[in-house]
């Protein structure tokens, strides 16, 4: 009899001791699962919530409104003051950003040397001319639309002919037809590819040499330390 007792004391106490033990692994347990749940954010509806949010705040820290002043330079000659071009010429023309652009945010939108891709042409009532910026391409070579203008320019220089070739073309540069019309001018045959933007040489004057010149030309004058700060004319995204 006192055997018996005995072997059942016995067995109450094992099951106590199992079911303590069965309880505090499955404690164990879910503690361990709340702690994976809070180890990695990116399960649940509160990362979710948040990722949305900091999509939100990108987009708006990489965006640039209308009106933003871009201030660009002609790199490919630094010592250039003027550019020539006729009242009815369109000369193709890539400018580059002279610092970086920053948005509302502090962020740069348009890192410095980004290069703006377009053209000056003749404004809309052909009253001065203006240049207008299409593509923009940033220094990792992507490249992405871009609406931008300058301000019109109504700025002339008249050339009289027996003027100072030499002092007509200090710190100039010229479209293909400008160049033509003040080398009709002065006379002077001989001038510096480098000074004719637009990939166009002393062929394109060739026809004007067989002739008489003008007594006098107009071009229009860009000063290219204040003609060439541009303004986006359509908020930039990037």
């Amino acid at each position: 009899m006192g055997n018996s007792k005995s072997i059942i004391a016995l067995i109450l106490c094992a099951g106590m001791i199992s079911s303590t033990g069965i309880s505090s692994v499955a404690a164990q347990s879910r503690n361990s699962r709340h702690f994976r749940n809070d180890s990695f954010p990116g399960r649940g509806i509160t990362p979710v919530q948040n990722n949305r949010n900091n999509n939100i705040s990108q987009n708006s820290r990489s965006t640039l409104p209308t009106g933003t002043n871009v201030p660009t330079i002609y790199a490919e000659d630094r010592n250039a003051t003027r550019i020539y071009v006729t009242k009815e010429e369109t000369l193709p023309l890539t400018l580059t950003v002279d610092r970086d652009i920053r948005n509302n945010n502090n962020n740069i939108v348009i890192p410095v040397n980004s290069r703006i891709r377009g053209e000056i042409r003749p404004a809309r009532n052909r009253r001065g001319s203006l240049f207008v910026g299409r593509t923009i391409i940033y220094p990792n070579g992507t490249e992405m639309p871009i609406d931008i203008e300058s301000n019109v320019v109504t700025r002339t220089e008249v050339i009289e002919r027996g003027g100072n070739s030499d002092s007509v073309w200090q710190g100039a540069l010229a479209g293909a037809a400008a160049a033509t019309l003040i080398s009709g001018v002065t006379g002077n045959r001989v001038i510096s590819t480098e000074k004719i933007l637009g990939g166009a040489g002393l062929g394109a004057l060739a026809g004007l040499f067989l002739r008489q010149g003008p007594s006098s030309a107009e071009v229009i004058s860009f000063d290219t330390r204040r003609d060439l700060d541009l303004t986006l004319r359509s908020s930039l995204s990037y």
